[in-house]
């Protein structure tokens, strides 16, 4: 099976992330705070600009709670969700964000997380 070239898996890893995030309900932040990384990172590698190594390829799996294999999966049929709930703690949703309010709403969230 041909997976395509390097830019192209890193766009399907990085697609495959964000997707991954958004179904657990995770901020950049928060998937950053459980593999022990910054948001930028999160960020980048989301946006295909970085080549993890394979230790944090298996931090971020299994943080996700997925197998490695499923980052590097390109299924088209599989779009993020327009919005992502927000939960405390106690798993209470705090707000519904769309992809792109999360990053302005992060640092006002953040006290209630």
């Amino acid at each position: 099976m041909y997976l395509g070239d390097t830019m192209n898996l890193k766009q399907i890893l990085g697609k495959n992330i964000k997707y991954y995030r958004f179904k657990n309900h995770y901020t950049q932040e928060k998937l950053a705070t459980l593999i022990n990384s910054s948001p930028k990172y999160i960020s980048r590698l989301e946006l295909g600009q970085h080549n993890p190594s394979i230790e944090m390829i298996k931090k971020i799996s299994k943080a996700l709670g997925i197998g490695p294999d499923k980052l590097f999966i390109n299924n088209k049929e599989e779009h993020l969700p327009e919005k992502v709930n927000m939960l405390s703690k106690k798993g209470k949703i705090i707000k519904s964000l769309s992809f792109f309010q999360i990053k302005r709403e992060q640092s006002a969230l953040a006290p209630l997380m």
